[in-house]
């Protein structure tokens, strides 16, 4: 039927299309009438005549009006195309109604004719016939409907048009979802439909009448309710039940898996009320209903849950960014409170080593004088204690640097073999004055040059072979051994360094903690000075350097200290840059093999403070230099380095007029032009110990870093330097 009825439907719209477009193209119409060809072709002589006399403008303005009429006829074309398919699609959809609401109709045709049989039409039958109508509508068409209102709407209906007269019907429901609230539906006859939810909460004691027909369902205390015009105790929360003139009343409660989720009830203003195939009927539908009113309902819970779950997630997304904003702008408060605190300890150290540089230079001095057993004791304690002071300045500061991620490793090139000679011969001297002996041992697997930070490299080793001197017996040994061994978790080779001392050792509760900050051993506390540092400094610079340390002791025998680097043979390495001014070269040379000729060496001091010109004119002179001038600022050094040929300026940073460092690039820079017959070398003297100044620097110009305080040794190390470098350029 919907197809033969759609066709024609579509088929008559078509046809008037066709007619409308023929028309408009210039073809007949039903009311015009047709001409003849040969009536055409009798008239062709005038026309002919006609046509001679028009003017090639009359043509183009013919053809221009063809034209427009044209496209006037293929915009009005399109424009009843889209009216046919609405046509088209608003028959599809009226055929569709048109089916359901036959299918309908002989569903109630088949109730009421299986009710006036006369067998057929028994009570029993009769209902069990109504029964198997409403599931058969509601699986069929109660599913199709799009929302719970066209069900319920619908359902009433469908009620109404078989005979059962329901006026009102009223549903109160929870979600299978415990986090989703409930609803409440009410379908009344000539009312709006309402829908509104309810939290959850409005099924719990005590925020309900214990007394309303769905509280008893709810709480088990009936099966069913029932109440008619003619009771006498309608409960109060009812009292819409009189005033709208309502006959009968009927409740049953709804179950899923056992478990209570609402009620439903049907009411009517029919004088009869519910009869007890009707009550009957609610009884054995209500399961069917309750099932398809799920399936409309849990599109309810899902639409809930996403948009929770949306402004749950935007809620977050929100915090989220909120709390990183936040801790984006105290990442940065902390950054420049370390820059600040970096700072204040660099001010704090330089106002520290300025002082300290008098009494470690003075102190140096003296010990090298002709002093007596007790005076020469008493200097020593003097020095003990100067250097125990600049360990402690040195320490807080590289913990401050490294606390705030300003230590960074510069991998070069570095001789490995030179780096453990030069720090095992410095701290050999420093083990003799403890009476315990350091036996070195390098095997033969590792490589000269290796890929690294050699300085850090060597603040690393000077500070666990000074750790082990410090807490060693007198007269034992301290073992250092550097190894090749293979690491298993990256199947890479590295390089081990092993550090072991014969003193007391350290507990099992000490090597938990001997490597936090301002940790010392136990059993060693007050018995050496010491910041707590030195093993938190060394751990940090391990890590910087991508390698590991460790600890493990025998309490009473021994401590023995494990540093495993990355390996990476300079042939391996595959972005060596050959610097022939690498600096980490020129303090790895050995300058003890050089003889000690300073005389002929001229001298220039640029150094403001006075006490510091005197410690560093009596540390040349000790060492044989007579050739000394000094000034007080940079300009001056600049002026007097342009008229004078120096072999080395020593240069202090902080000066009045003109610092060090503009100082060093006029002087290095008119080096680099040729200007001057002698190049002079260009020593940094700074209280700066904090690397940015020696960067600085060194891209000023500068051949040389010297921190105060400093001894007459490191002084002649300078000037052994100087002499190796001419005589590399004299061979060259």
């Amino acid at each position: 039927m919907i197809d033969n009825h759609c066709s024609s439907r579509i088929a008559a719209v078509q046809g008037v299309s066709r007619g409308t477009s023929a028309r408009m193209f210039g073809g007949p119409s039903p009311s015009s009438p047709t001409v003849d060809p040969e009536d055409r072709d009798s008239g062709s002589g005038s026309g002919s005549s006609a046509m001679e006399t028009r003017t090639t403008a009359d043509w183009k303005h013919e053809v221009e009006e063809f034209r427009q009429r044209l496209r006037h006829s293929e915009a009005e074309n399109k424009r009843k195309d889209a009216i046919i398919e609405s046509l088209q699609a608003k028959i599809l959809k009226e055929g569709e109604l048109l089916v359901r609401t036959e299918n309908l109709q002989q569903t109630i045709n088949e109730v009421f004719r299986r009710r006036d049989d006369p067998v057929l039409g028994a009570p029993e039958n009769k209902v069990r016939d109504i029964v198997d109508a409403i599931q058969q509508w509601l699986f069929l068409e109660g599913g199709n409907l799009r929302d719970v209102e066209s069900l319920i709407t619908q359902y009433c209906i469908f009620c109404r048009s078989i005979g059962i007269p329901v006026d009102r019907v009223f549903i109160a429901g929870m979600m299978l979802h415990p986090n989703v609230s409930a609803y409440v539906w009410k379908w009344e006859i000539g009312e709006e439909f309402n829908e509104h939810e309810v939290p959850s909460s409005a099924f719990v004691k005590p925020n309900y009448n214990p007394e309303e027909p769905f509280a008893l369902l709810m709480e088990g205390r009936a099966f069913d309710y029932r109440m008619n015009a003619k009771s006498d105790n309608i409960p109060k929360g009812c009292a819409w039940f009189r005033e709208s003139k309502y006959q009968d009343y009927f409740a049953l409660p709804i179950y899923h898996q056992g478990e209570f989720k609402g009620a439903m009830a049907w009411s009517t203003r029919s004088n009869e009320g519910w009869s007890k195939e009707h009550i009957q009927i609610f009884e054995h539908s209500l399961a069917a209903l309750s099932t398809v009113l799920r399936l409309h309902t849990n599109e309810i819970v899902l639409a809930t849950l996403v948009g929770r779950l949306e402004e749950e997630v935007n809620l977050q997304t929100q915090e989220l960014a909120a709390t990183n904003a936040s801790l984006e702008e105290a990442n940065q408060r902390i950054i420049l409170q370390s820059q600040a605190q970096l700072k204040n300890f660099a001010i704090m150290s330089h106002e520290i080593r300025t002082p300290l540089n008098c009494i470690v230079g003075i102190s140096d001095l003296l010990l090298n004088s002709s002093l007596d057993a007790s005076m020469k004791e008493s200097i020593e304690m003097i020095t003990s204690s100067s250097d125990l002071l600049l360990a402690v300045v040195d320490d807080v500061l590289d913990y401050s640097k490294l606390a705030t991620g300003n230590v960074k490793a510069v991998m070069r090139s570095t001789n490995l073999r030179t780096i453990v000679n030069t720090v095992a011969s410095s701290v050999q001297t420093k083990a003799s004055l403890s009476g315990i002996q350091l036996r070195t041992n390098m095997s033969k697997e590792l490589p000269d040059m290796i890929q690294t930070d050699g300085r850090r490299l060597q603040q690393i080793l000077y500070n666990l072979l000074g750790n082990a001197i410090k807490f060693g017996k007198r007269g034992e040994f301290v073992d250092f051994h550097i190894d090749m061994v293979h690491d298993a978790e990256t199947t890479t080779n590295a390089v081990q360094f092993s550090v072991k001392d014969y003193g007391k050792g350290l507990s099992t509760q000490d090597q938990k903690c001997i490597f936090e900050p301002f940790q010392q051993a136990a059993s060693n506390e007050g018995l050496h000075g010491g910041t707590g540092l030195g093993l938190t400094i060394t751990c940090e610079l391990v890590r910087v350097l991508g390698g590991t340390i460790s600890v493990e002791s025998e309490y009473g025998n021994w401590c023995k200290f494990r540093v495993r680097l990355p390996l990476y043979a300079d042939s391996e390495f595959a972005s060596v840059v050959n610097d022939s001014n690498n600096n980490e070269e020129k303090t790895l040379t050995n300058p003890s093999a050089l003889p000690d000729n300073f005389e002929h060496l001229n001298v220039l001091i640029a150094e403001d403070n006075l006490i510091n010109q005197k410690v560093l004119r009596r540390s040349l002179e000790n060492i044989g230099i007579k050739n000394i001038d000094i000034v007080d600022n940079g300009e001056k050094a600049v002026k007097v380095s342009a008229t004078m040929d120096y072999d080395i300026i020593f240069m202090d940073l902080q000066m009045p007029v003109m610092d060090g460092f503009e100082a060093t690039r006029i002087i290095s820079g008119r080096r680099r032009n040729g200007h001057d017959a002698k190049f002079p070398v260009i020593a940094i003297l700074t209280a700066h110990a904090i690397e940015d100044f020696q960067q600085k620097a060194e891209e000023a110009g500068g051949d040389g870093f010297i921190s105060k305080p400093f001894k007459v040794d490191t002084i002649k190390n300078l000037f052994r330097r100087f002499q190796l470098q001419t005589t590399e350029s004299c061979q060259l």
